[in-house]
């Protein structure tokens, strides 16, 4: 989004727990009706609302996943090798991480690093300490410790996933990382790979696919103006309506086909109220009004005099090929080509996440395994009260990936997981208990981290 343009949910509707969003916003509340922020505001209000709750040591910047895989392991798998194995990814991970505390010139980033480290050793050491106990001959702690290191291990003999990236330090200093989790959440989002129409002339230099290279390009003096070839806006979504109102508030004309036609029930537009979002609505008003006359005879050569002198609309239309010469062929419903000379074009017409990560681009995960996962068309296929996936135990999606196309959405998401991951912890830790009280005679006394490993890596 251009830096000047507004969210679809109202500033409010975006705040999270234990800090009010008009708190952090002053000043800057436009209306009691239409309360909408800038990208450059929520922005802002994340950033600080984490510096305020103290979540610096949850978060590491600039990394980068290449890599998330399941390891599958024996249940027949014996104490000690487990007890190596885990103290061979403790050493791993925290490694690695130490490498960047040692690198790193920024306090937080050293924050960061630690709460890695910190969130894994606090998961996991339970088993390598609860067998020096046992180890060591003290008898009524030692089997304690055994049993609780038992329930460690009959939790990661369920398969743990390994998280493998690097992470980006100043300069092109690149570290690489391997984290291991019983659970992972994708919260990657779906805008990593635009939609592509995949005609001839779509790589073509003056071809774009975000709204971002439009602000660029009007930014730049010279570039786009008021003296300037239209523009040629491709798709009837929000962002393409994004697209519009950009160039008109830099005097840029624009073209704007698409193929639906202007009265069609499907379109975006019509759910949103007008006083919520009268910009969008002046968009829609153009499409409807501004459209360009239809011709019952193909006459591409000399098609400009008809077009408006800010924006023409294109319904129904299709487009067949961008040319070097920065031509636009498309075809309208009754068949007509036309063809107009523009000076950039936006294709608009959605996108689509990059699950390179995942085995199969995390195609197996979809409501259609044999589709590539598409927020609108196919989503994640999730529970959807523990936001888990169908095809994956351990494995959570939340946001776009499933469908919530919305900021204001993803809290519920957050929650759901968070309150599965609580529930089966707890369960955990009553169940090693129990283990405990029946096998030892212990009173049915066990420490907190009996039940470890119910954490996951987000």
């Amino acid at each position: 989004m251009e830096g000047s343009m507004l969210t679809i949910s109202l500033g409010i509707w975006m705040e999270l727990p234990g800090v009010n969003y008009r708190d952090l916003t002053p000043g800057k509340r436009r209306s009691v009706s239409n309360d909408r922020a800038t990208p450059d505001e929520i922005s802002s209000y994340y950033k600080n609302y984490v510096k305020l709750m103290g979540l610096q040591k949850n978060f590491v910047d600039n990394a980068y996943v290449t890599s998330v895989q399941k390891l599958h392991r024996s249940h027949k798998s014996s104490l000690g090798t487990e007890k190596n194995s885990v103290n061979g990814q403790l050493n791993g991970v925290t490694n690695g991480f130490d490498y960047c505390n040692k690198n790193s010139t920024e306090n937080d980033q050293n924050g960061l690093v630690n709460g890695f480290s910190n969130e894994l050793q606090n998961g996991m050491e339970n088993s390598s300490r609860s067998g020096d106990i046992g180890e060591e001959g003290e008898d009524k702690r030692g089997k304690e410790g055994v049993r609780e290191s038992i329930g460690v291990s009959q939790g990661l003999s369920q398969g743990l996933w390994e998280v493998r990236g690097y992470q980006q330090l100043q300069g092109d200093t690149h570290v690489p990382f391997s984290l291991f989790a019983e659970n992972v959440v994708l919260a990657t989002g779906a805008s990593d790979s635009p939609a592509r129409l995949g005609v001839e002339g779509e790589d073509l230099p003056y071809v774009f696919h975000s709204v971002r290279d439009l602000g660029v390009a009007v930014s730049c003096q010279g570039n786009l103006g008021s003296s300037s070839d239209p523009v040629l806006v491709v798709g009837a979504g929000l962002s393409a309506a994004d697209a519009v109102l950009c160039a008109l508030n830099h005097r840029v004309s624009v073209l704007h086909a698409f193929r639906k036609r202007a009265d069609d029930p499907g379109l975006i537009f019509k759910q949103l109220p007008k006083t919520l979002y009268p910009e969008y609505h002046r968009v829609y008003h153009m499409m409807c009004s501004q459209v360009y006359p239809a011709s019952p005879i193909a006459n591409p050569t000399a098609p400009s005099s008809s077009l408006f002198p800010d924006y023409t609309s294109f319904p129904e239309h299709c487009v067949l090929s961008f040319q070097p010469d920065m031509h636009c062929v498309m075809r309208g419903s009754n068949g007509v080509l036309r063809v107009f000379k523009v000076s950039m074009v936006l294709v608009l017409i959605g996108t689509y996440p990059n699950l390179f990560f995942l085995k199969e681009q995390g195609q197996y995960l979809g409501l259609d395994p044999s589709r590539p996962i598409s927020c609108r068309q196919n989503p994640v296929d999730i529970n959807p009260y523990t936001f888990e996936c169908n095809a994956e135990p351990g494995l959570f999606a939340m946001g776009p990936l499933v469908g919530d196309n919305f900021v204001r959405f993803l809290k519920g998401g957050a929650l759901g997981i968070a309150s599965c991951l609580r529930k089966r912890l707890k369960k955990r830790i009553e169940k090693n208990r129990k283990l405990i009280a029946e096998e030892g005679g212990c009173g049915g006394r066990g420490r907190e981290g009996s039940g470890g490993g119910g954490g996951g890596f987000v």
